[in-house]
C-alpha cells in the first residue's frame, strides 16, 4: 500500500482510494435512520483543523493532477495557482447561513465540503440551493436563478455526495454545530437542497478517480475520516431512496480525467478562460416533493 506524502501542499504519491477492508463492516444490511446513524458514528470526532490551516490542505486535496503547483476550482474547472490568494478562496458548499453561523464548529472547516473556488461565483452563488435552473443551460455550464445554483455537469454528483455527507456527519452533537437536513421543499433554518435533484445528479455523476483520491487524502492526512457515499455511492439510495432515476441534463463523461475548461469568451494570456456568465435570475416554481429523511 502506497501512503500520501505532501510536502509543501503537493502531492507527491500516489494513495490507496479504497477503505480499510473492515471501515464499513457494521453498514451491512442496514437502511434508512439505522444506517444513517451508523454512518455518523463512524465519521463524527474527526481531526478538525484550525480554519487558518485549511488554504494549505484544500490545495492538495484539489491539486491539479496535470499541473502540481496549481488546483482546479470547483464551479469554473480553472486551474489557477495555489499561491495566488487573490485567485481562489473557500467556498462552503453547505453555506454558512444554513446552519453554521457562528463559524466556529468543526463543519467550517471540513474538507469533504469546503472547496476552492473563483470569487466572482462563489460570491454570486451564496447560500443558494443547489438546483436545476431555468432557463436550462448546457451541461458544461454553472448557471443560477432566483433561488437555485446548477453546477456543471461534470461536479454535480461530487456536490451532492459532499452534502450527503454533511447531512450524515453533523447532526447537531457536537458542539457549535445544528443538526443539518436535506429535504426537497421548504428550506429554512439548517435545511439544504434540493435532495430530489441531488439525488438524480448522485446517479448521473457517480464517482471517479480524483474525486476517490480527494477523499483518500482527506482521510489519510487531514481528517482521518471518509465520505461513505464516495466509497458506497448505493448508501444514499439506501438512506433517502432513490426515487428520481433519470438525469436532469446529459451525463458528463467519467473518464477519470480532470474535463476541459469551458468558457463562452476567452480573456487574458494569463488567464485563458473566462468564468461563464450565469443566466439572469428567472423565476419559477418548484413542484414539492414529500422526500424528507
Amino acid at each position: 500500500m502506497f501512503k500520501a506524502l505532501v510536502a509543501s501542499g503537493l502531492l507527491v504519491a500516489f494513495l490507496p482510494a479504497e477503505p480499510p477492508a473492515d471501515y464499513y463492516q457494521a453498514t451491512k444490511d442496514q437502511r434508512g435512520e439505522e444506517l444513517r446513524q451508523t454512518l455518523h458514528d463512524l465519521i463524527d470526532d474527526h481531526t478538525a483543523l484550525e480554519y487558518r490551516d485549511t488554504r494549505e490542505a484544500i490545495a492538495a486535496v484539489h491539486e491539479d493532477p496535470e499541473n502540481p503547483a496549481n488546483l482546479i476550482q470547483i464551479y469554473t474547472r480553472r486551474s489557477v495557482p495555489k499561491v495566488k490568494v487573490d485567485l481562489w478562496n473557500r467556498e462552503h458548499l453547505w453555506p454558512r447561513s444554513r446552519g453554521n453561523t457562528d463559524k466556529r464548529g468543526p463543519d467550517d472547516t471540513d474538507l469533504h465540503h469546503v472547496y476552492p473556488s473563483d470569487y466572482d461565483v462563489n460570491g454570486k452563488r451564496a447560500s443558494l440551493l443547489f438546483d436545476i435552473t431555468q432557463p436550462p443551460r448546457p451541461a458544461n455550464f454553472w448557471s443560477m436563478d432566483e433561488d437555485s445554483f446548477q453546477p456543471p455537469a461534470i461536479v454535480v454528483g461530487d456536490i451532492a455526495r459532499a452534502l450527503f455527507y454533511m447531512a450524515v456527519r453533523y447532526d447537531g452533537s457536537d458542539f457549535q454545530t445544528s443538526d443539518l437536513t436535506l429535504v426537497s421543499a421548504d428550506f429554512n433554518g439548517a435545511e439544504m437542497g434540493n435532495l430530489k435533484t441531488l439525488l438524480q445528479w448522485h446517479e448521473a455523476d457517480p464517482p471517479d478517480a480524483n474525486e476517490r483520491r480527494r477523499n483518500a487524502l482527506i482521510f489519510e492526512k487531514f481528517q482521518h475520516n471518509r465520505n461513505p457515499f464516495i466509497d458506497h455511492p448505493e448508501f444514499a439510495g439506501r438512506i433517502w431512496g432513490l426515487e428520481a432515476t433519470s438525469p436532469s441534463f446529459p451525463s458528463p463523461d467519467n473518464d477519470d480525467k480532470i474535463p476541459p475548461i469551458c468558457a463562452e469568451s476567452s480573456s487574458s494570456p494569463s488567464s485563458p478562460h473566462s468564468v461563464p456568465a450565469p443566466t439572469e435570475p428567472t423565476p419559477k416554481s418548484k413542484e414539492p416533493s414529500p422526500v424528507k429523511p
